[in-house]
């Protein structure tokens, strides 16, 4: 994992990346930390988790619901960091809100903020 991230939440990204590549690596083309662990400045008291995660196909009602059980099996593991992201179609990078909306029925699956002034890249080979 790469070393810009901090100790205590690797478990929480390895959980996450494990679980994507055990039941989704045909949905998630790679993922993204953003924010302030991207950016050297995670407080453990008060930052969260941001990311992107980045689709290679639409996500089905199915696979939803399986991200969802994964963001809560992590939680409840984890309480005093949220995950907090977004999962995006590929072909959706670099357009606005109102064009992903209108393209996709599914406009955003989790949460909905974005952190784009810095990203690492992690798992770089798990999903290619």
């Amino acid at each position: 994992m790469d070393a810009r991230i901090p100790v205590q939440i690797q478990p929480i990204i390895e959980t996450y990346t494990a679980q994507i590549d055990r039941n989704l690596s045909e949905l998630v083309s790679s993922i993204y930390i953003v924010g302030s662990i991207a950016l050297n400045g995670f407080n453990p008291y008060f930052s969260d988790i941001d990311f992107i995660t980045l689709l290679q196909r639409q996500a089905t009602m199915e696979d939803i619901a399986l991200l969802g059980e994964f963001h809560q099996a992590i939680e409840a593991q984890h309480p005093q960091w949220k995950m907090s992201g977004i999962y995006l179609q590929k072909v959706d990078v670099g357009k606005s809100e109102e064009e992903r909306f209108y393209r996709s029925r599914i406009k955003r699956t989790l949460d909905d903020r974005i952190f784009l002034k810095a990203v690492i890249r992690i798992c770089n080979d798990l999903f290619e």
